[in-house]
């Protein structure tokens, strides 16, 4: 909300994950953290951090992107635990936000939610061992990126991401109209009152900060949460919850249009 993005180290230096805790299943944490190297030593140099100025750093994700070689499905990327070589500089696999969770997350050996996004592009390191590095802030332009050497892997939300061609960028249906529901009205019903009906897919359009603050007045800011009812602003009047008077977008699987809560006020996307 206030116009920042983060980047990402090469090496993660987040330590505060682990295998025990009551929302850790030790199962995940094998599959995942496991896979993460960590620095093990201190930082003594940086060296010319330029690249980090806004006007660089967008023109070099731009350029990946543009020029990339298009994987056209995620089952020709390699999977975490395979060694890779590509004679191209960057790979491109176009994505939509619902498939990370279920497909590209699952093939990769990734979290299953696009962590670090920058502009719709995330950002991972691998190295032509089977270690994955997949950081939790930070990545290049909304493009999830792997590493083997001089290769990259750029897995690019088609919603999100600006550096895309018209060809390849989704954009919202022409006929697709916003409306803010009342207090646990479902999508569904909020939908039928103006005589539409409510579209799970361009409901990913709605599930946008800048979105939700055209409709709401997002006075406790905009943040990320999980539930099906989101989407959503909770409402003010919500004293129970830490998150009344914000703004929620989610990430996982597709959104759901018949989902409500008692707290929230839901913004629909109509056709």
């Amino acid at each position: 909300m206030r116009g920042r993005s983060c980047v990402f180290p090469e090496v993660s230096r987040i330590f505060h994950f682990w295998s025990k805790g009551t929302n850790v299943a030790r199962s995940e944490y094998d599959k995942i953290f496991s896979k993460i190297v960590l620095q093990q030593s201190a930082v003594v140099d940086y060296g010319n951090l330029e690249y980090l100025i806004e006007e660089y750093y967008q023109r070099e994700i731009a350029e990946a992107v543009r020029e990339g070689k298009r994987v056209r499905h995620v089952a020709h990327l390699p999977r975490a635990s395979t060694p890779f070589k590509s004679q191209s500089k960057s790979l491109v696999l176009l994505y939509k936000r619902e498939e990370y969770y279920g497909t590209v997350a699952k093939r990769l050996g990734i979290i299953p939610q696009p962590r670090g996004s920058y502009k719709g592009t995330h950002g991972s390191r691998r190295e032509t061992k089977p270690v994955l590095s997949s950081l939790t802030c930070g990545c290049l332009a909304g493009v999830t990126i792997l590493r083997d050497g001089g290769t990259y892997i750029l897995l690019v939300d088609v919603r999100k991401c600006p550096f895309l061609s018209a060809e390849e960028k989704l954009a919202p249906a022409s006929n697709v109209t916003y409306v803010a529901a009342e207090l646990n009205q479902s999508c569904t019903a909020a939908c039928e009152e103006k005589k539409t009906t409510c579209s799970s897919a361009e409901l990913e359009f709605a599930n946008d900060c800048a979105k939700l603050k055209e409709h709401f007045p997002c006075e406790g800011g905009c943040g990320f949460e999980v539930g099906k009812d989101l989407p959503a602003y909770v409402s003010k009047e919500a004293d129970t919850l830490l998150t009344r008077g914000q703004c929620l977008i989610t990430g996982g699987p597709a959104l759901n249009c018949a989902a409500s809560s008692r707290f929230t006020r839901r913004l629909c996307a109509c056709i």
